[in-house]
C-alpha cells in the first residue's frame, strides 16, 4: 500500500505507560517490539557510515523505515501511542538488554513510593550493608521556606510557538529559535546552528540551556518534539550502592547518547538562605542561569563579537541609553556588567590614542 493510516498498526498498538510496559526489565525501545514492530539490525560487510552496522524498522503492516523521520512521519499519520523517543537506530543499543539484579540485593522495591511513573528501586550488592540515606524523595521542585519566591515559574512568565507539526522545524517553532539564538550568541565561532534537541535527544551540551515549549504552545505535550524533560520519566533507573564510592545512579536497559533519564529536583532556595547552610553545598545546583551565562561570555570575550548587528538591539552591542544609565544606577546587575565593560574598552581606545 502506498499511503498508511490508523489500520496499519494491526490492533497492536498500545498507551507506552501501561503496567505491562513499567517492568524494570522492559526497555522503552522495546515497547514497539510488544506492540507489532520488528528491529533489524544488519553486520556491516564493508567500511561504511557506520562500520558496525545499520539498524531499520519495520512498522507492524511490514513498511521499512530507515530514518527517523520516516518513524516521525509514520507516527503521525497512523495517530500511533507510541513517541519518538521509544525508538533508536543506534547499533550500540540492544533493546533486549537489561540488568539483572538478585532478590536478595534489592534494598526496596520504590524509593520515590508512586511518585513517578516507574518505581526507582534501590540495591546493594556490596557487604557493608549501608542503609538508605535518610531524604523525602520529591517528584517537583519545591520552596524550602515560605519567604521563597517562586513566582516566575509559571506560564505567565514564559512565550509560546503556534506550531501544529509537532515542532519538526526548528526554524518556525518559537521556543526552539530562543534555544539556538542563544546559542549562537554565546559561541564564538558561529559555525554551529543546530543546537537544542533532535528528536528528543540532546547529542551535545548547550550552555545556555534549552527552551521548551510550555502551556503557552499550541503544540501536543505528548508528541512535541521539543518537549522533553517535562513528560514523564520512561528509562527504568535504579539507586545502587557502589564499593568505594558511596550511592550512586544507574539506567537498567541500553540507553543512546542524549536521551534524557530524569530530572534532577530540589528545594529552591535564596543565596541568603544557602549561604547560611552548615551542611555544605556540594548539591547545590545554582539556578541564576542567565547571569551565569553572561559572565561565562563576558570572561571569555564573546559579547564582544555582537556589534555585528546580528541580533535584535542587545545592550551589549551598542552604547547604553540613558534609560538604562538610570537602571544601572538603581542597581539593575546586567546593565552594571555592560556598563563596566563599555568603561574597560573606552580605556583601551584612550591607551591606543596615546
Amino acid at each position: 500500500h502506498s499511503v498508511c493510516n490508523r489500520d496499519c498498526l494491526k490492533g497492536l498498538d498500545a498507551d507506552p505507560f501501561e503496567d505491562r510496559f513499567m517492568d524494570s526489565t522492559i526497555s522503552p525501545f522495546y515497547v514497539p517490539i510488544l506492540c507489532g514492530w520488528r528491529r533489524i539490525m544488519q553486520e556491516s560487510t564493508f567500511a561504511a557510515k557506520n562500520p558496525r552496522g545499520t539498524v531499520y524498522y519495520r512498522a507492524p503492516c511490514g513498511r521499512p523505515l530507515h530514518m527517523m523521520s520516516e518513524i516521525v512521519d509514520y507516527l503521525e499519520v497512523t495517530r500511533s501511542d507510541l513517541t519518538v523517543d521509544m525508538f533508536t537506530f543506534s547499533f550500540e543499543v540492544d533493546e533486549t538488554r537489561y540488568v539483572f539484579i538478585e532478590k536478595g540485593s534489592v534494598v526496596t522495591d520504590d524509593l520515590t513510593n508512586g511518585a513517578e511513573t516507574r518505581p526507582i528501586s534501590v540495591v546493594n550488592e556490596t557487604n557493608d550493608n549501608e542503609p538508605i540515606p535518610k531524604f523525602m524523595y520529591r517528584a517537583s521542585r519545591y520552596p524550602l521556606r515560605a519567604e521563597v519566591d517562586m513566582t516566575t515559574i509559571k506560564k505567565e512568565f514564559c512565550s509560546g510557538c503556534d506550531c501544529t507539526d509537532d515542532c519538526r522545524d526548528w526554524t518556525k517553532c518559537a521556543c526552539q529559535r530562543l534555544t539556538h539564538r542563544e546559542s549562537f550568541r554565546a559561541e564564538a565561532s558561529h559555525k554551529n546552528i543546530t543546537k537544542g534537541y533532535s528528536n528528543r535527544l540532546l547529542e551535545e551540551k548547550v550552555g545556555t540551556g534549552i527552551y521548551e515549549c510550555n502551556e503557552n504552545c499550541g503544540c501536543s505535550r505528548k508528541r512535541c518534539l521539543n518537549r522533553v524533560v517535562q513528560n514523564d520519566m520512561k528509562v527504568p533507573i535504579q539507586m545502587m550502592r557502589t564499593e568505594g564510592m558511596g550511592w550512586g545512579l544507574r539506567t537498567l536497559v541500553d540507553i543512546p547518547k542524549g536521551t534524557f533519564v530524569s530530572c534532577y529536583h530540589g528545594a529552591v532556595m535564596s543565596d541568603a538562605i544557602a549561604d547560611k547552610n552548615e551542611g555544605g553545598d556540594e548539591y547545590y545546583a545554582d539556578l541564576d542561569f542567565y547571569e551565569q551565562v553572561e559572565l561565562e561570555k563576558l570572561n571569555s570575550g564573546i559579547d564582544t563579537m555582537l556589534d555585528q548587528g546580528v541580533f535584535f538591539d542587545d545592550i551589549g552591542a551598542r552604547e547604553l541609553t540613558e534609560e538604562e544609565k538610570q537602571k544601572a544606577d538603581n542597581g539593575d546587575w546586567l546593565v552594571k556588567m555592560r556598563r563596566e565593560e563599555e568603561k574597560k574598552k573606552r580605556r583601551g581606545r584612550r591607551k591606543r590614542v596615546e
